[in-house]
């Protein structure tokens, strides 16, 4: 393993990786650790000094376009912890160019909203999963739908403009008549943003093991995509754009950081288990909080060079997760790099997956039919050296 090193060219897009969690769901396999002041203020010393390390070598301190902050539950940090935070980002990064900066949280855990505000924060996405509370305890959340209800309101009383709301379509034992009531009183609660999310079935979750021991049976195939459907067909009604395979926004609320790297742009991680891309490098710092704060300025991370053509592909097919037509043209022309070969094959690949009625050509480029939206993987496949 080799310590990594950071480019300016990722600074436009800044992730930060808040690992901690008042407790665990049972579908997430998400690297997270409970929360502890004491966790968190050891995390801070070493995000501290992942940043200082990451930018110090530069004449100018990098001015990030987009910040997201993830996790975890970035709002379970506590006010004074948010302003030591807020001291390493200013003290490291340039703002003046920042056009979005997204926090993570989940119902009922915010109470520094007016300093984010402040500080700079500019859309807060909500976990929110359902709307019926006996399925969000099933599922191990900690919050209630009136926590969202009530976190919302305070959300727009404390003059958030920008609110998204997460779902998960397809958790087992939801009915379809209760699918369509969390549809329906989360568009009540008027937010710009949705994300709906089709439940899987991750590796070391508890749902896994649930599953595997039989306890629980998985939804299948055709009840999601149903599920998956209403909620394309309802939100649609209210004015969503169905702008990615799993989100949809009102018009000019898209979420800018993940539309930047769904277009390929580099971006920087930092914390333990976030990811960053900078050119033909990808990195992964370890998910291990402990080897975290040892105090390295330079965290542990899995790290690796892509060769010039699966680098590039692997951008063209970032591009297809998106409702927006896809240039060919436009997309080699920006990069000269592409050798021709390249070029040749992926028209051809192009033109397979249209037969196979996954993609369509409009005047201004390539889009996904519904059907190649629900097999995006595949298209992934079919296009990937």
């Amino acid at each position: 393993m080799t310590a990594c090193k950071h480019s300016p060219d990722a600074f436009e897009n800044v992730y930060i990786h808040v690992p901690f969690c008042s407790g665990t769901c049972i579908y997430c396999n998400f690297y997270s650790a409970r929360f502890h002041a004491d966790n968190a203020d050891r995390y801070l010393d070493a995000l501290a000094l992942e940043i200082k390390s990451a930018t110090s070598a530069w004449p100018a301190r990098p001015a990030p376009v987009t910040l997201y902050m993830g996790g975890g539950t970035p709002s379970l940090l506590t006010a004074a912890q948010w302003e030591r935070l807020a001291t390493i980002l200013n003290n490291t990064l340039d703002f003046s160019q920042l056009t979005e900066w997204t926090v993570e949280a989940n119902p009922g855990t915010l109470s520094n909203v007016p300093r984010w505000l402040q500080l700079g924060v500019t859309r807060i996405s909500l976990g929110v999963q359902s709307m019926k509370d006996a399925t969000l305890k099933r599922i191990g959340r900690r919050h209630t739908a009136e926590d969202t209800r009530a976190t919302v309101k305070r959300l727009r009383k404390e003059g958030v403009k920008h609110i998204g709301l997460d779902l998960i379509a397809g958790l087992p034992g939801v009915t379809d008549a209760e699918w369509d009531q969390t549809l329906e009183e989360t568009l009540a609660l008027a937010p710009d943003h949705i994300s709906v999310y089709a439940c899987s079935i991750e590796a070391g979750s508890e749902l896994a093991s649930m599953v595997e021991s039989g306890a629980v049976l998985p939804v299948n195939d055709d009840s999601m995509d149903a599920a998956l459907l209403a909620a394309d067909e309802r939100l649609a009604a209210h004015g969503f754009e169905h702008y990615e395979i799993s989100n949809f926004a009102r018009p000019g609320a898209r979420c800018r950081h993940n539309v930047n790297i769904w277009k390929g742009a580099d971006y920087i991680g930092f914390g333990p288990a976030a990811a960053s891309r900078s050119g033909r490098q990808r990195w992964i710092n370890h998910a291990d909080l402990d080897a975290y704060c040892k105090g390295s300025p330079e965290p542990p991370c899995d790290r690796e060079t892509l060769s010039e053509e699966t680098d590039v592909t692997e951008r063209l097919v970032f591009n297809f997760r998106l409702s927006d037509p896809f240039s060919l043209d436009e997309f080699v022309a920006k990069r000269r790099s592409i050798a021709p070969p390249w070029v040749s094959a992926w028209q051809g690949k192009l033109a397979t997956l249209a037969r196979d009625g996954l993609l369509r050509l409009e005047p201004s480029g390539w889009c996904c039919t519904e059907r190649g939206r629900r097999l995006a993987d595949m298209i992934a496949e079919t296009l990937l050296p």
